[in-house]
């Protein structure tokens, strides 16, 4: 019904690719999306960055990033499987060159966050990525485990689903502790993880390339309201620059009257 919508408005050429371009399957539109992430996950650690070398920033930079692409399949233990950043090049190369923008030209997050346009279309490709990886490892996990009391696997598949949506937040976020105050990352890497599986692998009532357009609308839509409402990073460090700036015009003035 909702494909049949969708042709009606957009026409059959259009809606194939809006949904080629929500899974990215568009040439080299995932690379894109990839870097768009590594960029937004340096700006989200820039207070870190700031602070750390190279090594340090870029394997943690990394860790937050593709943590669930570490765990899941460790968990799965496939041979066929292997680590994301190790298996895929660009990633590692994306994560260096947007720690190093980040790192050595501050200036890029005040435009990626402070232009509107700019901040919408970075969020968009972030959750765009998010979401494929997400999927990726929960369609790996519902192929490679067994079923066990169920016809089908059903909760291992979530899990890899939302470890590899958020997975990187529990490893540099303090393990554990991190659920303690869930991020909306988290929730909506395990509400859209069961959603999929439930709707795609269990009930069978959407096809796999639907369930990736609807959670991908899903994703986008919370991240854009998210990078909307919030004030930009930029923005609220203006105001404790000014109050920096009348605390020293203060203690000067007093060093002067002395």
């Amino acid at each position: 019904m909702a494909d049949a919508f969708l042709t009606s408005i957009l026409g059959e050429a259009n809606k194939m690719i809006l949904k080629e371009s929500l899974q990215l399957r568009v040439p080299m539109l995932f690379e894109v999306a990839l870097f768009a992430y590594c960029i937004q996950v340096c700006i989200g650690r820039r207070n870190l960055i700031a602070k750390q070398n190279a090594a340090q920033g870029i394997a943690e930079a990394a860790l937050a990033a593709f943590g669930g692409g570490i765990m899941v399949p460790v968990l799965l233990h496939d041979q066929n499987i292997h680590v994301f950043p190790l298996a895929y090049d660009y990633a590692i190369l994306f994560m260096a060159s947007s720690f190093f923008l980040v790192h050595h030209f501050p200036a890029v997050c005040d435009i990626v966050e402070g232009v509107t346009i700019l901040k919408v279309t970075f969020s968009s490709l972030f959750e765009l990525a998010r979401c494929r990886i997400m999927l990726t490892w929960l369609t790996h996990a519902n192929m490679v485990l067994p079923a066990s009391n169920f016809p089908f696997p059903v909760i291992g598949p979530i899990v890899c689903g939302t470890l590899g949506g958020c997975g990187g937040a529990l490893i540099v976020g303090g393990g554990l502790k991190a659920l303690a105050k869930p991020s909306r990352g988290m929730y909506t890497a395990f509400f859209v993880s069961m959603a999929y599986h439930a709707l795609v692998h269990c009930a069978r009532m959407l096809s796999a390339s639907d369930g990736a357009c609807l959670a991908a609308c899903v994703f986008v839509a919370f991240r854009i309201h998210d990078a909307v409402d919030a004030p930009s990073t930029a923005a609220a460090a203006k105001p404790q620059r000014r109050s920096r700036r009348i605390a020293t015009r203060s203690s000067a003035r007093k060093s002067k009257g002395d």
